[in-house]
């Protein structure tokens, strides 16, 4: 029998996790031969009652034996069932990271692999209406079935007692929002970097027939503390949309980056529109630090985004004003496509020292009603790809 050089197995007594054990790792070493040396190391009798689980709580069967991963640990049982508490155990809990209406956020390290990562607590009894139990379980496959760079990676999800655990991919950066509070806004270069990052995740999403529906900066993280890669998070009330078809409704969201269309209920159904409407947002955000759309109450703030009454829009650069007013645009169907304004950022992106023209004025020629490509002058800066022909809306806004 070869034994692999360097590898081990982890066994812990599932009775006592304080009691662990390691064993030379064998492709060939049989169940029952595993089970001896765990009675012999830790210093039981289990007899015939004796239960090896793998790390998600299933029974080892001699079948099982070739398909070990060294790199997860075992329990071993004297017959007592396995608890997903006993998952939970493999972690170190470092410190909370943050505390919502659902449950919290805390930071962990995996015992043997040594790595952080995020575990969101979601509290059962806070899950009693069927929409909160269906939207944990939608975040729990959606996130499984999203593979992106700059979109958070679930790791594991288990419950214990009265939660359900999900393990995620600790972002190290921090939130966005705090990042450009505290910068008081970001420099062009920044935005227009972090804006494609958050375009691309998007269109990853609306290919793959989701709609996040709750774009915000407290939902994007960065994911190291060099704040250079974005990575967004928190698809709880995420919607799938197909062509052709309504999408999932719903009223959800957070009032200074939602839709217009959501907010007077004349559409509500999970459609692309809803999340340019909400990057629009963000982008004014990473320029200012502040929201596009304010008031001195709720009803003022609400009468603003129905209205699409931008705050502060005279003090853009034309480039900015531009994209901001055709990603939000109160009718939905004059709003930029991600295509339009990932074409746009780009433009923008090549044509960098950006320069202010006092060439033209946006409203000026929107008024005029002519194509965006007779708009883009040369003096402007800003050029266009021929995917590009949307027309500024004319339209007043509502």
């Amino acid at each position: 029998m070869e034994v692999s050089k360097n590898i081990s197995i982890v066994i812990y007594l599932n009775s006592d996790l304080s009691k662990k054990i390691k064993i030379a790792y064998c492709k060939e070493i049989s169940l029952s031969v595993l089970k001896s040396i765990c009675n012999e190391k830790f210093k039981v009798h289990s007899g015939n009652k004796c239960i090896l689980y793998d790390s998600r709580g299933e029974v080892l069967s001699e079948d099982d034996m070739d398909y070990i991963n060294p790199e997860e640990p075992l329990f071993f049982s004297l017959g007592e069932d396995f608890s997903p508490d006993i998952i939970l155990a493999l972690y170190e809990k470092i410190k909370t990271l943050g505390q919502g209406g659902f449950g919290t956020v805390k930071l962990y390290r995996h015992r043997i692999k040594k790595i952080f990562v995020a575990i969101k607590f979601i509290k059962t009894n806070r899950l009693l209406k069927p929409e909160s139990i269906s939207r944990a379980y939608k975040e729990i496959q959606l996130l499984r079935d999203l593979n992106h760079p700059n979109i958070v990676k679930l790791i594991d999800v288990f419950p214990i007692s009265s939660q359900i655990c999900f393990v995620m991919e600790y972002c190290q950066g921090g939130e966005l929002k705090k990042y450009v509070r505290d910068q008081g806004g970001l420099n062009e270069h920044e935005v227009v970097s972090l804006s494609l990052q958050l375009c691309d995740a998007v269109r990853y999403c609306h290919n793959s027939k989701v709609i996040h529906r709750d774009l915000k900066p407290e939902n994007i993280m960065f994911k190291d503390k060099a704040r250079t890669q974005l990575v967004i998070v928190d698809f709880g009330i995420a919607g799938i949309f197909s062509i052709g078809n309504s999408g999932e409704k719903s009223g959800a969201g957070s009032l200074y980056y939602l839709a217009p269309e959501v907010i007077n209920e004349t559409n509500q159904s999970a459609c692309p529109e809803l999340d340019i409407w909400s990057l629009g947002c963000i982008i004014y955000f990473l320029l200012t630090g502040e929201r596009p759309f304010n008031g001195n109450s709720r009803r003022e703030i609400v009468d603003n985004i129905i209205k699409g009454k931008i705050s502060k829009l005279s003090y853009f650069k034309p480039y900015w004003k531009f994209i901001l007013m055709n990603t939000l645009q109160v009718v939905p169907s004059s709003r930029w496509s991600l295509l339009n304004l990932i074409s746009v950022l780009y433009k923008v992106k090549e044509n960098e020292p950006l320069e202010e023209s006092k060439s033209y004025n946006i409203t000026e020629y929107a008024s005029k009603s002519l194509s965006l490509r007779s708009i883009l002058t040369p003096e402007a800066k800003v050029k266009l790809p021929n995917i590009v022909r949307k027309r500024v809306s004319t339209r007043p806004r509502k």
